[in-house]
């Protein structure tokens, strides 16, 4: 009866139509909050920064490592990136903002194309069609939307190591690679992505267990390296802030290691006890790859003694994944 559902037409022709609806309703119905207080102002300084020949990494030595004066703590790709923005003349904030609204918005819809054709194959057009609707049109990403966060290329490039795991694994430990220099919230998965290497590879573990350790660490290094070379203290130091901060949200509900009083490294005991549980799961083949990828990511939230509304995009695209993957037998 719905056999005409199965036909590529159908499909490229849904997903056309979505994507444009998503792309006018990120664009012209989501209200633009341009403030200077989000996360994105501070990137936009870090470049500028980067465009006086300053090192962005330094300032977090004057620091206690437990109170975020809005650090440096990404890898350097976007500060990069953001530098030769600058460098090209987008040199006013608001310039600057404009042309990586329109970046994020691209990246934005790259996503929701890649999560489309993760879908359509596994459990046919309307899971596929559920799937990217959901991803457009959630609160967290159209919340991503309205404050300008970097989160969209980090999502983009995570998706896109997804798709190529299974057809060009080096190529997807490379798209790792980039989505962690945009931002290294996905790290957390890059267990999933080396145990799928070793489960695998019946011959040869160690060598192809290499071979994706280099291709992952490749651009961290690559684009890292002149800041690590300059002051490695200040870099490294910058680089596990997040892990010893404070706690912080922007919601009312605590962690259970915040309600411990524990403290820096400690206060991640908890998300770090969760996660090994995941990974061990996933070891012994209890569950499948997107399902402990949602279960990664939803230890994460729930458990991280930091939780900002942007990182609830990050799982919004592994409910549809783990779907079809369940659903598959």
């Amino acid at each position: 009866m719905f056999a005409f559902l199965r036909t590529r037409q159908v499909a490229v022709l849904s997903l056309a139509l979505i994507v444009l609806a998503g792309l006018w309703a990120h664009y012209f119905v989501v209200p633009q909050d341009n403030r200077i207080e989000h996360d994105i102002y501070f990137d936009y300084q870090e470049a500028q920064r980067i465009v006086a020949g300053e090192n962005p990494y330094e300032r977090i030595q004057g620091g206690d490592m437990r109170t975020n004066q809005k650090y440096a703590t990404y890898f350097p790709l976007f500060y990069l990136l953001s530098a030769g923005t600058i460098k090209l003349g987008f040199q006013e904030f608001p310039q600057w903002l404009a042309f990586w609204r329109i970046a994020f918005l691209v990246f934005n819809a790259g996503a929701g194309i890649i999560l489309f054709h993760l879908l359509w194959p596994k459990r046919g057009l309307l899971l596929a069609i559920f799937g990217v609707l959901l991803w457009f049109f959630n609160r967290w990403t159209l919340c991503l939307t309205s404050i300008a966060n970097i989160d969209y290329p980090a999502i983009f490039f995570l998706l896109l190591a997804l798709w190529l795991l299974p057809r060009h694994r080096l190529w997807a430990f490379l798209m790792l690679s980039l989505s962690l220099g945009f931002k290294q919230l996905d790290l957390i998965l890059a267990p999933l992505f080396l145990i799928v290497v070793w489960q695998t590879e019946e011959q040869h573990r160690g060598r192809a267990l290499f071979s994706a350790s280099v291709a992952l660490a490749s651009i961290l290094v690559l684009t890292s390296l002149v800041f690590l070379i300059a002051n490695p203290e200040a870099f490294l130091k910058s680089m596990v802030f997040e892990v010893v901060r404070d706690s912080a949200s922007h919601v009312g509900a605590a962690s259970f290691g915040a309600m411990l009083n524990l403290s820096g490294a400690a206060s991640r005991l908890p998300v770090l006890a969760m996660l090994v549980l995941v990974y061990a799961l996933f070891w012994l083949r209890k569950i499948r790859f997107y399902t402990a990828g949602l279960l990664v990511l939803l230890v994460f939230i729930d458990f991280n003694p930091v939780l900002f509304l942007q990182y609830f995009s990050w799982f919004v695209p592994f409910f549809p994944l783990a779907a079809a993957e369940t659903s598959s037998g």
